[in-house]
């Protein structure tokens, strides 16, 4: 486990708090394509002329694909860290999200709900587990449009207002406190009650001192409850990632099998 991060002292947290409301103002006020176009440039300007993290984020590109050239790799920060800005956009404006602009903007929802729904029908819950990339928040408050019950897990942030804030923007999603005494057995009693729990199966999945992929799975086994369902979602822009993808995910079937998922459902 990580050493633990210092607290933020009081002004540094009103500082950014006053940032993030600024730029609420500002996406709440433009329409939403216009927010994803700027949230691509600033992501471009942070990265090509302001030279964010750049040195840190092409050493990990380069540890995940070592035959890249510079410039591929500053194609693939900038194309993520403009996904994050625009995840960043949504989030902000969530509340206003509706159903129709959901079934608009999230593709093949009405088909995924139905499936989802004939599960939940059956009385037992059931864990979805989302890959940790694209706008997994966006699946959340695509099921709660769609009247389907969810409980997720997050850490709580180190800028309480930035937290108070983000606890507002999940709505009617219920968000349990990651690494709480109580958050296993509060999962597993949301599930047993009907409800579908989401998890981000990775390495930042720390539940239950989860340090790696396979202790995240053994953390799904223990809650010995079916079924378990795997969503893969894809920003229609992200085409040029989908070898790399696909290649990602050739030892999934192989990987879930070895720990004991025979029955693995994917959306």
């Amino acid at each position: 486990m990580g050493h633990k991060r210092k607290k933020k002292s009081a002004f540094a947290a009103w500082w950014e708090y006053a940032a993030l409301r600024a730029a609420c103002a500002v996406v709440n006020v433009i329409p939403y394509r216009l927010a994803c176009v700027l949230a691509r440039g600033a992501a471009w300007t942070l990265v090509s002329i302001l030279g964010f993290k750049r040195a840190r984020t092409y050493a990990r590109i380069k540890e995940v694909f070592p035959g890249k050239p510079r410039k591929e790799c500053k194609r693939i920060a900038v194309f993520s860290l403009g996904n994050i800005l625009q995840s960043a956009v949504e989030m902000i404006r969530a509340p206003r999200l509706t159903k129709d602009w959901i079934t608009r903007h999230v593709k093949d929802m009405p088909a995924y709900a139905d499936r989802l729904q004939a599960i939940l029908a059956e009385g037992r819950g059931a864990v979805i587990m989302v890959p940790h990339s694209g706008n997994w928040y966006m699946a959340a408050w695509a099921m709660a449009r769609y009247g389907m019950p969810l409980c997720a897990i997050a850490a709580r942030q180190r800028n309480p207002h930035i937290n108070a804030w983000m606890a507002r923007q999940y709505g009617t999603i219920e968000v349990l406190t990651r690494g709480e005494a109580a958050t296993l057995h509060d999962i597993r009693e949301r599930i047993r009650g009907g409800r579908s729990f989401a998890i981000l199966p990775d390495l930042r999945v720390n539940v239950v001192d989860a340090d790696n992929q396979a202790a995240a799975f053994r953390f799904l086994d223990h809650i010995r409850l079916e079924p378990y369902i795997g969503g893969l979602a894809m920003n229609h822009q992200a085409v040029r990632h989908r070898e790399e993808a696909a290649a990602h995910d050739l030892g999934k079937d192989a990987f879930l099998r070895e720990h004991g998922f025979d029955a693995l459902q994917v959306l």
